[in-house]
């Protein structure tokens, strides 16, 4: 993309662009805000410019003529990196600044959510566009988010934010099916069973919890926990656990939760 053969204004500022936009192939978080920053400064700058020629943006297969198309090709693209950035740093134990990248995340999905211009049906039609796709990647951003949150006090593990990974996660899923992780979410659910067993004072709460979360998935933390809960039930409390679950979040809950953050 050239735009200095499309505007005729503002060379210096569209050469700049052109050499932003070239950048993106790096795909870094740093490279596509500073894309998006350059272009949407002349966006403000050309409403009255006659164009030499109209630019065509390509995403996905798809073609437009429309510059907020663009924007909201770069802003996706942006958030999916911000993801994949943040995942890279919560593995290598970088929690605080992985969890600056995934509120970042959570941002750039509720404005995409929030962006309004005219579509034309072929573009409309993307999956990127539908609302049930974008508000899946608010609540799957938001989810991992309180996830990241919950991994910083592991030893003491906040219960309400576990939960509220676990519903982000669960509803994303039930929104989107071909982006769902089923695995993920069972994981989260085995979590806020353990933050659960781990928070209550009422011994049979404790063995009910921590047994619905190993019966989900073992992990070390939960399973230590649990093996800990039974040798005390057997020789102290002789309790049967009973079944337990997580309330699930309605669409309009969980847009009030992400919203009023």
């Amino acid at each position: 993309m050239l735009y200095e053969k499309f505007i005729p204004v503002e060379t210096n500022a569209c050469i700049k662009l052109s050499e932003l936009y070239r950048r993106t192939e790096s795909n870094t978080v740093a490279d596509w805000r500073l894309y998006l920053q350059a272009f949407r400064a002349l966006m403000l700058k050309i409403p009255h410019v006659k164009l030499q020629s109209i630019p065509l943006f390509t995403w996905s297969g798809v073609n437009s003529s429309c510059w907020k198309f663009e924007e909201y090709r770069v802003m996706n693209n942006m958030q999916d990196r911000l993801l994949q950035e943040a995942k890279r740093l919560y593995e290598d134990g970088q929690l605080k600044d992985a969890k600056v990248l995934l509120g970042g995340a959570v941002q750039t999905a509720k404005e995409l959510v929030e962006m309004e211009w005219c579509k034309t049906p072929y573009v409309r039609a993307m999956p990127e566009m539908r609302l049930t796709y974008r508000l899946s990647k608010v609540f799957a951003a938001k989810g991992l988010y309180c996830y990241t949150m919950y991994k910083f006090v592991p030893d003491n593990p906040p219960m309400k934010v576990m939960r509220m990974a676990y519903q982000m996660t669960e509803i994303s899923n039930r929104l989107w099916k071909p982006t769902a992780n089923e695995d993920f979410e069972k994981k989260m659910l085995a979590e806020y069973f353990y933050s659960h067993a781990k928070c209550t004072d009422i011994f049979k709460e404790r063995l009910s919890f921590s047994t619905a979360s190993v019966q989900l998935v073992h992990l070390p933390h939960t399973t230590e926990f649990y093996t800990d809960t039974i040798h005390l039930n057997e020789t102290v409390h002789y309790e049967t656990p009973d079944p337990v679950s997580c309330p699930v979040l309605t669409i309009e809950a969980a847009l009030q939760k992400c919203w009023r953050a």
